[in-house]
């Protein structure tokens, strides 16, 4: 069972399962350049790195928005070798990440894949050494603390899930709508100053009450 991990500033918690596969999932707040991810949409964290050899480790790896894997963790759907249908909706979301096919050969299957085929296949970004899990992903969140707009991340993530199901139209009306809410803002200006100046940028942390479709209710297109 992987346990969630507390925010990254006070240190990131790793289990081993009796396979021996690495497990790391890592949490973090986006509130300061050394804290790793906040939640980029309102009452939600983004989870970055984990990997894992059960049906429910695999479930919370695909909750994750990045997701980073040990070399010799292994991966299983199992639910048909156990005489079970696909639980915790697994069906739905692993063929929106890897494709049809992909989907279907492991959860028909039910067989067991290590990290470099999740890597192949699309289940993970990263594959890495044991030992460097951990640094790895704190990198990876760290860059994206000191770099990127915490509100651009939200909506930006707002789109991507959101669009998913939309028609090409609705989400180009979508984009249009967050390409305006953006241009002038202080983050924008943040942005381009920074990237002028050659220096890291200081965004505003992302406020409470922010909502994401905010940037995008507005849709139109401009033709």
């Amino acid at each position: 069972m992987v346990s969630l991990g507390p925010p990254l500033e006070h240190g990131p918690r790793a289990e081993t399962p009796s396979d021996g596969a690495q497990l790391a999932l890592i949490a973090g707040r986006l509130c300061s350049a050394e804290a790793a991810v906040e939640a980029v949409k309102p009452g939600n964290r983004v989870f970055v790195g984990t990997a894992c050899a059960t049906p429910i480790g695999l479930v919370q790896a695909l909750i994750c928005d990045v997701r980073f894997a040990a070399r010799g963790a292994r991966f299983t759907t199992a639910f048909t070798r156990r005489g079970l249908a696909g639980e915790y909706n697994l069906p739905y979301v692993l063929p929106r990440v890897i494709g049809l096919e992909n989907a279907l050969d492991l959860l028909l299957s039910g067989r067991v894949f290590d990290a470099d085929e999740a890597k192949s296949l699309g289940l993970v970004s990263r594959v890495v050494e044991p030992l460097d899990l951990l640094d790895a992903a704190r990198a990876y969140a760290r860059d994206i603390a000191r770099n990127c707009s915490p509100r651009a991340m939200a909506v930006l993530r707002h789109q991507v899930y959101g669009d998913l199901d939309r028609t090409f139209t609705d989400a180009l009306a979508r984009s249009y709508s967050a390409m305006e809410f953006f241009a002038g803002s202080p983050d924008f200006r943040e942005g381009v100053s920074s990237f002028v100046e050659k220096r890291e940028p200081k965004f505003e942390g992302l406020p409470p009450d922010f909502d994401p479709d905010d940037a995008t209710r507005d849709a139109f297109l401009p033709y």
